[in-house]
């Protein structure tokens, strides 16, 4: 080489670029969640409107429920593979709220129709 550079030295020159465009696609790739989400009127109990939550959950295929807040306004929550399934019962406003979040906004749709078209 008549430059007096070794090819480790030319690689270098093109190393922040390689890693540049191995990363990039990763950073682009990541998109927020989709969300689907409805609400109904109810004069259902608190406790009424937790245990069908709970069972309507369950039967659209979501796992690990929890729930989380008081006994007037109480979140049932589950995971479906990539999605999450929340069912929000607010006894104090008469009504119930559906959500679910997840990578795809036709899943994501399909899946909180089920639960409230269930409750």
């Amino acid at each position: 080489m008549k430059s007096g550079k070794t090819p480790v030295m030319h690689l270098s020159k093109f190393l922040p670029l390689a890693l540049g465009m191995t990363l990039f696609p990763v950073a682009t790739a990541a998109q927020p969640p989709s969300f689907s989400w409805s609400w109904q009127q109810s004069s259902i109990s608190n406790s009424q409107c937790v245990r069908r939550a709970s069972t309507v959950l369950s039967q659209a295929g979501f796992r690990n429920i929890d729930t989380v807040g008081d006994d007037v306004d109480t979140s049932v929550y589950a995971a479906n593979g990539n999605y999450t399934g929340i069912i929000r019962c607010i006894t104090r406003q008469r009504m119930i709220v559906f959500l679910v979040a997840g990578p795809d906004t036709s899943r994501a749709s399909g899946l909180e129709s089920r639960l409230s078209d269930s409750f």
